[in-house]
């Protein structure tokens, strides 16, 4: 495609002669040159070079091309090069020679002395002569004097301080061993598992109250409510002890007593008591059955005699109005037969409650912490407002149901 760009409408008019402008030689070449001009840009090293960096193309296909050296444009400003050397304003300091020190020896002169005196001075040989010669010897005489006496009372001074090291040494007596009134000896209890054993099936084939009055344990002092309390076992008469019934020593305070524990011919669980009584052992019939002087039927009513109640013992947590938490230990106590169970409280002023947690913190034989007691109380009916089957701890007998 062409185009026409010439407007036939608009027609330049002709060059004159006395057009000045028109005059191409005539014109000033320098008229209209540009006043400033940068100078040619300087290469390193005085060489007026430049590399041509190869395309990426050309660096996969072979070696880099040849340098292209151009030439410089001309430059209508003078440059000139002045010394290139840079010249530093601060001066350093000048660092100090070194001193090396020397060691001067003086030779000591001989008779030379390291004290000197100023005359009339005290210590001086001067002031030494000057002192009388009789003064000397009263000095002399007076230091062997006091030498004298302190050799003199020397001994006595020793005996005042070896009484008075006896009068606060501690004497040192003998202890005399005491023998124990109406306990056995522990070596011999262990040897009492025999015979133990007679004693309880004799008791368990028992059906009279009368028939164990010889084995139980101070049978003079069996009430009439023991009496009443009582049950029999009613084993066979040919009924035996099984083969694999244990037997231990146990003591509570200074009471030591043994304890068999078996299954009985009924095939519930035993644990009997005994200890020795004028040299005989003697069946605990309090601990055996666990005798209470009120049953837990009428505890739990608020009736009953509960000077003797035997059971276990385990911490409880529940107060009212009436049993602040403050004030009460709070704890529940369990029937032997674990089927009835009263709420009974300690006051915290008495010492009750730390003579219950000391014995609650005890572990057993296998080394395992108990959660519940075996006690033997003495309870009282609790304040106004208490329920009836909240009673208060008047005593603790002790931890266990062995007869006191």
């Amino acid at each position: 495609m062409e185009y026409n760009l010439v407007d036939p409408n608009n027609h330049a008019p002709a060059v004159a002669e006395e057009d000045a402008w028109g005059d191409v030689e005539s014109f000033d070449k320098t008229a209209n040159a540009p006043t400033h001009l940068l100078p040619a840009r300087r290469l390193p090293s005085g060489k007026n070079q430049i590399a041509e960096i190869g395309r990426p193309d050309d660096l996969l296909k072979g070696p880099r091309a040849k340098p292209l050296v151009l030439e410089s444009e001309p430059s209508e400003l003078e440059v000139r090069e002045w010394n290139e050397e840079i010249v530093k304003l601060l001066v350093p300091e000048p660092v100090p020679e070194k001193i090396v020190a020397q060691k001067v020896f003086h030779k000591k002169e001989p008779g030379s002395r390291k004290v000197s005196f100023e005359p009339g001075e005290a210590g001086s040989p001067e002031s030494i002569s000057a002192i009388p010669l009789r003064h000397l010897v009263k000095i002399g005489v007076a230091i062997t004097l006091l030498l004298a006496i302190a050799i003199a009372i020397l001994p006595q001074i020793n005996k005042e301080a070896a009484k008075r090291a006896d009068a606060s040494a501690i004497a040192l007596i003998p202890e005399t061993k005491r023998p124990v009134v109406g306990i056995a000896p522990y070596s011999d209890m262990l040897n009492y598992q025999e015979q133990a054993t007679r004693i309880f099936e004799t008791y368990a084939a028992a059906e009279r109250f009368e028939e164990i009055m010889p084995l139980i344990l101070e049978a003079d002092k069996a009430d009439v409510l023991l009496r009443e309390r009582w049950q029999a076992l009613a084993a066979p008469k040919a009924w035996k002890v099984p083969s694999n019934t244990t037997w231990k020593n146990r003591k509570v305070g200074s009471t030591l007593y043994g304890e068999l524990n078996g299954v009985a011919a009924d095939f519930s669980f035993f644990c009997a008591y005994f200890r020795v009584e004028n040299q005989q052992l003697k069946l605990d019939l309090k601990a055996t059955f666990a005798f209470s002087s009120a049953s837990y039927e009428d505890l739990v009513i608020g009736k009953g005699n509960p000077s003797e109640i035997r059971g276990y013992l385990k911490t409880s947590d529940f107060y009212n109005q009436t049993w602040p938490e403050n004030k009460y230990r709070s704890y529940n106590l369990i029937s032997p037969s674990s089927e009835v169970a009263i709420w009974c409280y300690a006051q915290y002023n008495s010492k009750i409650p730390y003579e219950i947690d000391k014995e609650a913190t005890l572990t057993n034989l296998e080394g395992v912490k108990r959660n519940q007691i075996k006690v033997t109380l003495r309870l009282k009916p609790g304040p106004a407002g208490s329920q009836p089957n909240q009673w208060e701890i008047a005593e603790f007998i002790q931890c266990d149901w062995s007869q006191p």
